[in-house]
């Protein structure tokens, strides 16, 4: 049976350096973005197919389960 995550975040999970180091991340990542598009189910988001992105996303999300263990992320990485 699968429990029932509450839909809240919270930001106390991180010290003050790590919430800095999460926000210094995600505006990589914002600025990196070549494109978002609804899906069915959420959003897609398109970044370079590089390594340094592709580490970012996992730190990323690593992180953001942490403070919003509601939401549900994919992550599918092509081929050059």
């Amino acid at each position: 049976m699968k429990t029932e995550v509450p839909f809240a975040c919270n930001m106390d999970v991180f010290s003050r350096e790590q919430r800095e180091d999460h926000v210094r991340v995600i505006t990589q990542l914002i600025k990196a973005m070549q494109n978002v598009r609804e899906i069915q189910n959420g959003y897609e988001f398109v970044f370079p197919n590089e390594s340094q992105y592709i580490t970012g996303i996992a730190e990323f999300v690593a992180n953001e389960r942490l403070c919003c263990p509601f939401l549900e992320f994919g992550l599918n990485v092509k081929s050059d």
